[in-house]
């Protein structure tokens, strides 16, 4: 349990958060793999302050930490893998499975179900795609994708070390994945074997309705290929390809304020 204290830590979190996006940010200025069309400078304003207004959001509207959810199931005894009285390792490797297969779930559903598209679109609207676009969600996305989550938690209990490895792994490789990062092609090949690389989600960021909806695993590769979801490349190849959604190229859906309206204008049906 020292490892799982240790992990709760309030900074740890955000500190690694911050590491990894620093050094993100200086290898996409070393490596670009695309020129950015528009003001990096006002999207990075607009993508970080969303991110921030969100967590501020899930801290002040919901008062229970998903490890806690966690802990308080795993000492009732709740949820499948509690009863099937795994060894605490073995269980804690199938909760990270378990947990990386149902965002990937997730994901698909919120392309899918036009209500949840419509919180889904202020992610897919960013017109350029670099290392902030990784954490430009809605507030509304974020707390139900909280919920659906904390509903996983109940059913498998899932370890509360998992909970927060997981956390740390998703937030990461979504701020790898989205990065504007030209990994050599070799590598990159070796790679998403096992991840999600850069430009494997790029294909996800087409304007095409038929692109994005392909290649929506964030973490692992393989479901990808399991539910033939995958495309290995964009047709129009990475550099030529347009990034976003044609409805909300404007620069005014830069601003963070617009980003928050934007499930609620009328033109957000496309999926």
């Amino acid at each position: 349990m020292q490892t799982l204290e240790f992990l709760q830590q309030p900074l740890i979190r955000p500190i690694t958060s911050l590491s990894i996006l620093a050094l993100l940010c200086l290898l996409e200025i070393a490596y670009p793999r695309r020129q950015l069309q528009f003001s990096k400078k006002r999207r990075w304003i607009s993508n970080l302050s969303l991110s921030v207004f969100n967590v501020l959001a899930l801290k002040l509207l919901i008062p229970i930490s998903l490890t806690a959810i966690a802990v308080k199931v795993q000492d009732s005894g709740l949820g499948l893998l509690n009863i099937l009285k795994m060894s605490y390792l073995i269980q804690t490797g199938f909760s990270l499975i378990l947990l990386d297969l149902a965002i990937y779930f997730q994901h698909v559903l919120t392309h899918k179900i036009s209500f949840l598209w419509k919180f889904h679109q202020v992610h897919h609207a960013d017109v350029d795609l670099d290392v902030t676009s990784g954490n430009r969600f809605h507030p509304i996305e974020i707390i139900i994708s909280f919920f659906y989550k904390a509903l996983l938690v109940l059913i498998f209990g899932v370890t509360p070390i998992s909970i927060i490895i997981f956390e740390i792994m998703l937030n990461s490789l979504a701020m790898f994945n989205h990065a504007n990062l030209n990994i050599p092609i070799s590598l990159d090949k070796i790679l998403r074997i096992l991840i999600v690389t850069p430009d494997m989600h790029r294909v996800h960021h087409s304007v095409s309705s038929d692109e994005h909806n392909k290649n929506f695993g964030f973490n692992l590769s393989c479901w990808d290929y399991l539910f033939r979801t995958y495309q290995s490349a964009p047709l129009l190849g990475h550099k030529e390809k347009v990034i976003g959604l044609d409805f909300f190229r404007d620069d005014k859906y830069i601003h963070p304020f617009e980003l928050l309206k934007m499930p609620f204008l009328k033109r957000n049906d496309e999926t």
